[in-house]
């Protein structure tokens, strides 16, 4: 495994020893970067549109590992029409900031549909995004899930389903602290599957390892090689998710409530393996445990399951408590509902009445999008974008709604061809356009 190609000024890298969290006293410590103002006064929000503060992450921002391919989650309802949604009038500042559109995703709680809004992505390097896609079964409709995988893919390998794993969690003790755990994989040569064993690895500060893993699908899986991804704060801009109330014919959204990815969002972050999502904001409690939803930060106490956030975040803070004190967090949460956060934006509005000081700012995770723009100094910059960078970025997100659209029509034609036993090597479909941007478009970003 090779190490980052080229280097990455994070503006916003957390301080190990910032969290002095005592749930004794509930002191909290002072974040590093200030926290925005409350700028949400009552009543905010779109006519007809619920702004969630609670939700699944959208799976190009964080995607979530699971050490063999298994089927995605089904549910009773079909999923409504995209929404036609706007990208921002603001561009984060990054090496290559791209748009990514939203999709539906599934609120287990309400049994429901939401929309998981788009969000602005420093690609990874050397990576371009394959879409998830609904797709209908015998017993309701299935989520396909999407994946980063290399940037000059052209077509998708499609592989037999593989053993299941030996074993993801270490075998020995780390040679030194600098090193971090990479889990053991299949590998697939010859027509036939060989276990490659895990391995100890030099990690590298600001980067999160992604290890390799093989993807479902209802035709055969994709390997996904693993990739050097950015930490959280360093990936882009997320938006809350939102329900909307009414759609009507002609209705368009544009994104304008961030999702705050510093300590709050790690301090909320959950794993939810059967939805193959991360999410963030009020799941705490056993009820949402039995509907197999963790905290990350304990994630790998559940059969030895391997979470690269969780091995980044001990490799990272390795002289330090910090991944203790964040478990420390989530545990005082748990034990207290009405410190929880709020699970939209109205709610955060009426928690901040009546919480002030630090605790407020730091369970306040929505901002609006314009005054992050508009405040001097800050570590997120963004750049405000004329009508010629939108029809750019419009044209970067067409294609990638259109692999979605050809993955499922594949797919979903073949399925389960594997499974009657075509086991004798690998299908190559269906074919994807290239990057539709023109060449300054993409480079003129890129280091």
């Amino acid at each position: 495994m090779n190490g980052p190609s080229r280097p990455k000024i994070v503006g916003a890298a957390l301080v190990a020893g910032w969290l002095l969290f005592n749930p004794a006293n509930v002191a909290f410590g002072q974040p590093p970067v200030a926290a925005p103002p409350n700028d949400l006064p009552p009543g905010v929000g779109y006519e007809n549109i619920d702004v969630l503060t609670r939700g699944p992450l959208h799976e190009a921002f964080a995607e979530q590992f699971t050490d063999e391919p298994t089927a995605g989650l089904i549910v009773n309802r079909q999923p409504p029409e995209p929404i036609d949604e706007v990208p921002p009038d603001y561009r984060p500042e990054g090496a290559n900031v791209e748009w990514i559109p939203g999709y539906w995703g599934w609120d287990v709680e309400n049994e429901d549909f939401i929309w998981i809004t788009g969000i602005w992505r420093d690609v990874p390097p050397r990576q371009r995004f394959i879409p998830g896609y609904w797709t209908r079964v015998d017993n309701g409709w299935q989520w396909i899930s999407g994946f980063w995988t290399l940037e000059q893919t052209s077509q998708l390998e499609y592989l037999p389903y593989p053993p299941e794993a030996v074993d993801s969690a270490p075998s020995s003790e780390p040679p030194t602290t600098d090193h971090f755990w990479v889990p053991g994989q299949w590998s697939y040569v010859n027509q036939q599957y060989r276990w490659r064993a895990g391995y100890w690895s030099v990690g590298y500060d600001d980067w999160v390892w992604i290890p390799d893993r093989y993807v479902w699908t209802p035709y055969g899986c994709v390997f996904r090689p693993g990739y050097w991804d950015y930490v959280l704060t360093s990936r882009g801009t997320v938006f809350c998710p939102i329900r909307p109330r009414v759609v009507t014919a002609g209705f368009r959204f544009q994104p304008t409530y961030v999702v705050d990815t510093g300590v709050s969002l790690l301090v909320n972050l959950f794993v939810q393996p059967r939805y193959h999502h991360y999410c963030f904001g009020d799941y705490y409690g056993d009820t949402y445990v039995a509907r197999n939803i963790y905290p990350w930060v304990s994630y790998h106490t559940v059969s030895r399951r391997y979470d690269p956030l969780y091995s980044y975040y001990r490799y990272q803070y390795r002289e330090s408590s910090y991944v203790q004190r964040i478990a420390r967090w989530h545990d005082y949460f748990r034990d207290h509902r009405e410190l929880r956060p709020p699970r939209d934006l109205a709610g955060q509005v009426r928690m901040a009445t009546r919480v002030n000081g630090q605790y407020a700012d730091y369970i306040t995770r929505a901002h609006s999008l314009r005054a992050l723009a508009d405040r001097p100094g800050d570590h997120h910059r963004y750049s405000r974008l004329d009508r010629d960078d939108l029809v750019r970025v419009e044209r970067y997100a067409s294609p990638l709604r259109e692999i979605s659209r050809e993955r499922s029509t594949w797919e979903t034609l073949h399925r389960g061809e594997f499974d009657r036993g075509r086991t004798d090597g690998v299908d190559r479909r269906p074919d994807f356009a290239r990057d539709a941007r023109e060449p300054r478009d993409r480079d003129d970003r890129r280091n």
